[in-house]
């Protein structure tokens, strides 16, 4: 692996994302059994992903707003589009894994012509699902936070150093060599 490539691995996410994995590994096979033919706890797992599609839907929008470039100059509007396309790829990644749960958990409840042991480990696989993507989630407010603290103290930023050029103009332009 190119040392590119290697520096493009945000390497605390992937380690979040390997302990919310573990996590959902441990957690769904002793969670299956309290799940096993429960038709309120398929009709939950429906809403509260469907109401978690909903809102990274709004996240999405939220995230793709272009005032989130810079507009100082075209370099720098790159690599803001550049962060705002992965932030975004990895929002639908997710809004795709909510979708996929209540889809998977309806198809269980349904109850296919599969054996026992078949339909346990689907609805093993259900709440590994469901676990992980909640468990991820948790991740959401701080980027949507971080993304818009950025975002202010660049407005401040730019503010102050308009403020600065004004200064530096006017005190340029008192001084035109005339002694008053």
């Amino acid at each position: 692996m190119s040392k590119v490539a290697a520096s493009r691995v945000d390497w605390t996410f992937a380690r979040y994302l390997a302990i919310c994995f573990v996590s959902a590994l441990a957690l769904a096979p002793p969670l299956q059994p309290a799940y096993h033919g429960k038709a309120d706890a398929m009709a939950a797992l429906v809403t509260v992903f469907t109401v978690l599609a909903g809102f990274m839907l709004a996240v999405m929008a939220l995230a793709a707003d272009g005032r989130n470039l810079r507009r100082k100059d075209w370099r720098q509007d790159t690599y803001f589009l550049k962060e705002i396309r992965d932030r975004l790829a990895r929002y639908r990644m997710m809004f795709h894994l909510y979708l996929l749960v209540p889809a998977l958990a309806i198809v269980t409840f349904i109850g296919p012509a599969w054996g026992e042991g078949v339909q346990r480990f689907a609805e093993g696989f259900v709440l590994f699902l469901a676990i992980f993507a909640l468990l991820w989630s948790f991740r959401i407010p701080g980027e949507i936070t971080s993304a818009h603290v950025r975002q202010l103290q660049a407005a401040i930023k730019e503010q102050r150093d308009a403020e600065h050029a004004e200064i530096l103009d006017s005190s340029s332009g008192s001084d035109d060599g005339t002694g008053k």
